[in-house]
């Protein structure tokens, strides 16, 4: 489990983790040339990934909450995830023109584009969770 103990490890864990959550299916569609036999378990672990990643960083937030405020870890998470999210759509477009132009498969790339959609929706998770929750502690407070 990483440490993360700053603003600046809350960025980098923004930024970090969901790139290497999105790469790894990514390279494997690359290199699989689209196997949708291969491709779409790894679309589903990275979706469960998503789901879970949420969870692990609020449990970092109360391990960092001495030394960092909770509003500043919160907007240093997601501002590092919504720029990640933003910087690899143009990496997607990229990717999908260099390794699939010229293939003879109709639609081809659209795995990437189906992994770059599961990051998008990830981080809308991402951001439908922290606002339940911080509605959550408001509630409980009250």
């Amino acid at each position: 489990m990483i440490k993360i103990k700053s603003i600046w490890g809350a960025l980098l864990a923004g930024l970090l983790i969901p790139a290497v959550i999105w790469a790894v299916p990514t390279a494997a569609d690359i290199a699989l040339n689209e196997e949708g036999a291969v491709i779409f378990p790894l679309m589903i672990i990275e979706g469960l990934l998503f789901l879970a990643l949420p969870v692990y960083m609020i449990k970092a937030e109360n391990k960092a909450a001495e030394q960092v405020s909770p509003k500043k870890f919160i907007a240093a998470y997601l501002g590092g995830f919504a720029a990640v999210t933003a910087l690899l759509l143009p990496v997607m477009y990229l990717l999908s023109d260099r390794f699939f132009s010229g293939s003879p498969v109709f639609m081809a790339g659209i795995g990437l584009a189906l992994i770059w959609l599961i990051l998008a929706a990830g981080f809308c998770w991402a951001v439908m969770f922290r606002a339940g929750e911080l509605l959550y502690r408001r509630i409980i407070k009250k």
